[in-house]
């Protein structure tokens, strides 16, 4: 399957975590399309000054554990 189609085996995962419903059925199936390779045909509408996201570091984020310290000790 990796060699001969490997677009299906992220689709298989896809609706594999989707409940069987007129929405996966109608709407989602028919609209999903998986390209292989870096060239799709929708590479225009991406804009070349999009710039991904970085990730902070864990310190800068804080350090939140929702009132699960008062049951568990956490170490530094």
């Amino acid at each position: 399957m990796l060699e001969r189609k490997p677009e299906n085996i992220l689709k298989k995962a896809i609706f594999g975590m989707l409940k069987r419903n007129n929405l996966r059925h109608k709407y989602i199936e028919p609209r999903l399309k998986i390209y292989t390779g870096p060239q799709h045909p929708h590479e225009s509408q991406i804009s070349s000054t999009v710039k991904p996201l970085i990730n902070h570091p864990r310190s800068l984020q804080g350090d939140y554990h929702y009132g699960m310290n008062k049951l568990y000790k956490v170490k530094d």
